[in-house]
């Protein structure tokens, strides 16, 4: 998505990257229609980038993730296992008890647990916002 900003072009990107660990075994639901969707948090370490943090924070915040595909290609993870995942975040809006309620969760476009992957995909993922924000810059 583009929008004008006095004749400059300006990108705008939805783009969540997470490397951590699982924080414990996967929720899986067998849709209908053949899908499954696949409910995890990752437990993410600090970013570093404040020096005030809480204790909590220091520990690692748990994001929440959805991943949704097809039963023969459902990741893989286990309990306190590494996982890399990339996706976008998402707020999903729903009725409770008759109350309006919305979640937040990083709805997840690639999940992968070997080191080498998450290299990999981290790069991947790195390249892009680079690129895309040297094509705006310009």
């Amino acid at each position: 998505m583009a929008a004008q900003t006095q004749g400059r072009q300006q990108q705008f990107m939805n783009l969540a990257v997470l490397r951590g660990t699982v924080r414990a075994d996967p929720l899986v639901v067998h849709l209908e229609n053949g899908v499954v969707r696949l409910t995890f948090d990752v437990r993410c370490g600090s970013s570093g980038l404040d020096d005030t943090q809480s204790a909590e924070r220091v520990s690692g915040e748990a994001v929440p993730v959805t991943w949704i595909g097809p039963a023969n290609r459902v990741p893989t993870l286990a309990t306190g296992g590494p996982v890399a995942v990339v996706g976008v975040v998402r707020r999903r809006f729903y009725r409770s008890g008759g109350a309006l309620m919305s979640q937040t969760d990083v709805l997840a476009q690639r999940v992968v647990t070997s080191r080498s992957a998450q290299r990999k995909l981290l790069e991947r993922a790195t390249t892009a916002v680079l690129t895309t924000s040297s094509r705006a810059d310009q």
